[in-house]
């Protein structure tokens, strides 16, 4: 090993670097060994990317604060660039991936490095998230967040990222301009300069920083879809007064020392977790050796769950020893009062302010809390609400959903400083609506009461003659009586649409059905044979299924095929028996329908966007020829902000109603249409 630049004591480095060279002698890229583990630093690489067997994740090194590799091949890591051409190119690139980054380095000054470290406390100190923007060296906006000891590096096309791992709060629009020259914030455009960059910071940390009361959990899950179950854990324990950090991918392994009491402290005693995929199996020993199920917790299919989810799960206070992390989402029922009306007003010192009031049913004092994303969560856990309902609040506190998972029925509320009070009214109204009936006051509340009647428009005597009514539009309604006597209805019913020849031939429910019907119907009515091949992914998956109708590859070989840029058709992938997965691949795009999430991706490089549930009600074409995807109201709200960048990929979106209200017939795929003698 050629020595390094300082006579000082060094750690062994235990990643070796080496040039790869072609069949001439020359130079073509970088290589990093470990032990017998080799990864090739190709141009454009990230760390991330880079890191193929997660040496860092499995703490076999620590990460680069800084990583790129150059068009030349030349690395740039810890703010050092690399070429191949150096002599001490690998010495120098084995310094630097294998030192450490606590301790100051002797090239810096001592003021740069003594502030980085106060700089880091100050952020974990903080009582909300962080953010820091800087100019890379493309001149492309980074953002750094800061939540606890958590540090994320990413660019503007990551943000949806930190949205989704709940480190930003949504905001009402976001667009990045396709070369990052700049990006629009609700409105706000910022410039890719040093001016842009502080604004954005100021305009990130005032507004969309997220509150950190009761955020961090003694464990905590997160997503990471390069792993079995989709989830990486992390927890902590203290032995003999020192602290141990274990993480990595969440796994049988994993488990097995969070439950055991020699060598972590923090779960209650005698608490077994199980993984059976798809299920995390919860149970408790009794005394006589055997399990025995915990009440509040069924078999969890962790693939139909989010992050957050599984966490508050494994830090119930049935399943954590203590509940030093903060507060957690109870399940169950509880202790939570029966509620008789809830109200939503303004909070009398700040009108600014929105409040949720909750009357209970066998009387007593009103208690009252913040209109927050955090408790309307918390009541929806806790099971005031019917069941078959999902209540939530954006992340921004702006907009109130109330969905009705049966009929996929959505009324949304739009919530701000400037709302009207009969929209608050009305609000309260639509919450009271979705309360649980109350129990009789000598007995507690059962589990296995009947539910209500499904928050859905009346279907008795509707209009003989009415216009289409706008989808997504739950403000059209009338206003609601308040009280929790007063019968409550909520918006308008649509029009009927009994009489249409297409009416009923659109399922709900069965997304599995709706997936596997479309493909089926796509071969005949192309003419392209279906192609059925098993493919592998390395590390990620082995002999896969899928069937393809391709109109651009005779023959599909491997999965960077289906994932290229030159493929154009249609797919199905089977993940398992529960989810299989219909995917639109259009020179680059990808459209993806699955049973719990869909996703949708406009480029190879850009972030997936990522829709919590099912939102594929059919398939047909217009007149240009191009793709209609037939959805549900949600997911048609949720795609209009995306839907432009997928008109160039011929897809295009509508509901039902849209689909019966359009004056031009589209030419359905599936459902199959009538015939002409039935209609």
């Amino acid at each position: 090993m050629r020595p390094l630049h300082s006579t000082e004591a060094k750690p062994q480095a235990r990643v070796e670097a080496r040039i790869d060279l072609d069949g001439e002698g020359k130079p073509q890229k970088f290589t990093l060994t470990l032990g017998e583990e080799t990864i090739w630093l190709d141009v454009g690489s990230t760390w991330i990317q880079a890191d193929r067997y997660k040496w860092v994740t499995r703490g076999l090194i620590e990460g680069p604060q800084s990583f790129r590799v150059l068009p030349d091949c030349a690395v740039e890591i810890n703010g050092e660039k690399i070429h191949l051409g150096d002599a001490e190119a690998c010495a120098k690139l084995e310094h630097e991936i294998n030192k450490h980054h606590t301790a100051a380095t002797p090239h810096k000054p001592a003021g740069a490095s003594s502030r980085q470290p106060a700089g880091a406390a100050a952020h974990a100190a903080r009582d909300k998230v962080r953010f820091k923007v800087k100019l890379d060296q493309l001149g492309h906006l980074m953002v750094e967040c800061f939540r606890f000891d958590e540090r994320v590096d990413t660019g503007l096309r990551g943000l949806h990222g930190l949205i989704e791992n709940e480190l930003m709060l949504r905001p009402r629009s976001m667009h990045v301009h396709p070369l990052q020259e700049w990006m629009d914030l609700d409105g706000v455009r910022y410039a890719c300069s040093e001016e842009g960059a502080r604004q954005l910071e100021a305009a990130l940390n005032q507004r969309y920083a997220p509150s950190l009361k009761g955020q961090q959990a003694a464990i905590e899950i997160r997503d990471n879809p390069g792993a079995a179950t989709g989830f990486d854990i992390r927890f902590v324990t203290v032995r003999a007064g020192a602290k141990f950090e274990t993480k990595g991918h969440l796994t049988q392994e994993k488990l097995d020392f969070l439950q055991d009491p020699s060598h972590c402290d923090l779960l209650q005693p005698g608490i077994v977790l199980r993984l059976s995929p798809p299920n995390l199996i919860i149970r408790r020993k009794r005394p006589d050796g055997g399990e025995e199920h915990l009440p509040e917790f069924p078999d969890v299919q962790y693939r139909r769950i989010t992050a957050s989810q599984l966490e508050k799960i494994l830090n119930h206070p049935s399943i954590r020893r203590d509940n030093a992390g903060g507060p957690v989402a109870t399940i169950g029922d509880g202790d939570q009062p029966d509620i008789a009306e809830m109200r939503v007003m303004r909070h009398p010192q700040d009108h600014l302010l929105l409040w949720l009031e909750c009357v209970p049913a066998h009387g007593g004092e009103p208690s009252s809390r913040a209109l927050t994303h955090h408790n309307i969560a918390d009541l929806q856990a806790s099971g005031v609400f019917l069941p078959h309902l999902d209540i939530s609040l954006s992340l921004d506190n702006h907009t109130l959903s109330i969905l009705d998972t049966q009929s996929e029925q959505e009324n949304r509320l739009t919530l701000d400083d400037h709302t009207s009070d009969v929209d608050l009214q009305r609000a309260g109204s639509l919450l009271t609506a979705a309360l649980k009936p109350p129990a009789p006051r000598e007995r507690p509340p059962s589990l296995d009461a009947p539910a209500a009647a499904p928050l859905a428009p009346p279907v008795q005597d509707p209009p003989a003659a009415s216009p289409p009514a706008t989808v997504g539009s739950a403000q059209a309604g009338p206003t609601l009586p308040p009280g929790p006597h007063a019968p409550l209805r909520p918006p308008e019913p649509e029009p009927d649409w009994s009489a249409h020849p297409l009416a009923g031939l659109f399922p709900t429910g069965d997304p599995l059905r709706v997936n596997a019907e479309i493909f089926r119907r796509l071969a005949p009515q192309f003419g392209v044979p279906v192609q059925e091949v098993s493919l592998s992914l390395p590390r990620v998956f082995e002999n896969r299924r899928f069937d393809i109708v391709s109109f651009s590859h005779p023959a599909i070989e491997s999965i960077l095929d289906l994932r290229g840029e030159s493929f154009y058709g249609f797919y199905l992938a089977y993940i398992s028996e529960q989810r299989i997965d219909f995917v639109y691949a259009c020179y680059g795009r990808h459209i993806e329908w699955g049973p719990d999430k869909c996703v949708v991706q406009s480029s190879l490089s850009a972030e997936p966007a990522v829709f919590r549930g099912s939102g594929l009600l059919g398939l047909a074409q217009n007149a240009d020829q191009h793709f209609v995807f037939i959805v549900t109201p949600a997911y048609r709200q949720w795609i209009a902000p995306h839907e432009k960048a997928y008109e160039e990929a011929c897809a295009h979106f509508i509901t039902v109603p849209e689909l019966l209200a359009a004056p031009t017939p589209y030419a359905l795929i599936w459902p199959e249409p009538p015939s002409s003698a039935d209609s």
